[in-house]
């Protein structure tokens, strides 16, 4: 099999993969419970898949590749930095399954060396560089400062991640009223990339008293 193209019964065991791994976590799901979300049999899903390893790996990979796909497809529609950043920030918070911090902690943690590697590459090619080239490209015309390309990907990287499903999961928790709102529009796309790109201290002309 390739790490681009799968039949509709091997789509259909990665996408069941794809719920209960993201869902539970790697150790916590078994074969048997694949194949029977999957409503396969185990000599059908080890026909494409040798192992659990190699499964989860696959499902990592599509996982990557469909975000990179949508990166591309933002990317197209934007101009300036600040507008790619921006579309970039709106996949990336938005994304099914997109716990991209989860993914690699379940790599690191239950996957061997090769497939981590594998991953490591996929992670690098798939997610890393399309933001680190929009990145570059900012600097280059003086857009962007005072840190490597490589620098700022992972800043915003990590921003992005941190806040990746977390209005949908305030709002599954029970919060006293007396407490206020703890959704606030800062968790949006645009006002997150606004402050990756000019920090939450007042602007010149911002907060001055009259």
């Amino acid at each position: 099999m390739t790490e681009t193209s799968y039949n509709p019964t091997a789509l259909k065991i990665l996408d069941t993969a794809a719920r209960l791994f993201m869902q539970l976590g790697y150790s916590a799901v078994s074969i048997t419970d694949i194949v029977t979300g999957a409503e396969v049999t185990k000599p059908t899903l080890y026909y494409y898949f040798p192992d659990k390893a190699e499964l989860f790996t696959q499902m990592a990979l599509q996982q990557l590749i469909k975000l990179h796909g949508a990166l591309d497809a933002a990317l197209a529609r934007s101009d300036d930095t600040a507008t790619r950043l921006g579309a970039f920030a709106t996949v990336l918070l938005n994304a099914d399954d997109g716990d991209m911090r989860m993914l690699r902690h379940e790599m690191a943690e239950h996957l061997p060396a090769e497939h981590q590697g594998r991953l490591g590459v996929a992670f690098h090619q798939h997610l890393f560089m399309p933001i680190h080239d929009v990145m570059q490209a900012g600097a280059e015309r003086g857009e962007l400062a005072s840190h490597s390309a490589a620098e700022l990907t992972m800043l915003f990287l990590g921003l992005m991640e941190a806040f990746h499903g977390y209005p949908a999961q305030i709002d599954r928790m029970r919060i006293p009223p007396e407490l206020g709102a703890l959704r606030p529009a800062v968790f949006a796309p645009a006002a997150l990339v606004e402050t990756f790109l000019h920090g939450v201290a007042p602007q010149a002309g911002q907060g001055e008293t009259q």
